[in-house]
């Protein structure tokens, strides 16, 4: 739903290139990522129509998406949106963690994040630490691809901006897009390390 006040351009910039750094709850972070992508996508809407971000009327967060992320070069920012919206809902679904569990499964599978369970891993703890790295490495992949055509679309249209602000708010992304695949880098890992752990508890293939 449309925010009673929509952040400021400058504010939600701001906002992003300290985000990585953060580290609240899961659900929290869950939820800010998605509150992002939505003002972001207000913000986005009201330069495609030509109107102000206050003359928009109050949209659920799927029709939101369609119409500010319509059009086949935003096919991917659209789609990393969406997926994002299915666990937030599941906060509001969802009576039990198993269901959210699942929708969380889900967001990782779609960006090929590993999702650790019994099998790989015996210790509860671990494998919570690793699915939260994961969650977390979903949820920037989301904001990021949300948040770069959306960047490029405003330098377009504002010509009046000097340079460095025009310099910052490209390295901004940038950086935001490396930390995102230092994130994923990390998480291939960990996979790594516990393909190899389990492969050492199971001993040499038996000889013929």
């Amino acid at each position: 739903m449309k925010p009673d006040r929509l952040p400021k351009w400058e504010s939600l910039v701001s906002k992003l290139l300290q985000f990585a750094e953060e580290e609240p709850p899961i659900e929290i972070f869950v939820l800010k990522c998605h509150l992002i992508i939505e003002s972001v996508m207000y913000s986005f809407l009201s330069h495609r129509l030509g109107m102000q971000e206050r003359h928009l009327p109050t949209l659920q967060f799927f029709p939101l998406a369609k119409l500010a992320l319509g059009g086949t070069e935003h096919s991917l920012a659209l789609t990393k949106a969406l997926a994002l919206n299915d666990p937030r809902n599941a906060f509001s679904h969802e009576l039990d963690d198993l269901g959210l569990e699942r929708d969380y499964e889900k967001l990782a599978v779609r960006e090929r994040l590993y999702w650790p369970n019994e099998v790989d891993i015996g210790e509860r703890s671990a494998i919570r630490r690793i699915r939260v790295r994961a969650i977390r490495t979903a949820c920037l992949i989301a904001v990021v691809n949300v948040w770069a055509p959306i960047i490029r679309n405003h330098l377009a249209k504002r010509p009046d901006l000097s340079d460095e602000e025009r310099d910052r708010l490209l390295s901004g992304i940038e950086l935001q897009r490396r930390n995102v695949e230092n994130l994923r880098e990390k998480h291939a890992e960990l996979q790594a390390v516990v393909d190899q752990g389990r492969r050492a508890l199971q001993g040499p293939p038996p000889t013929t």
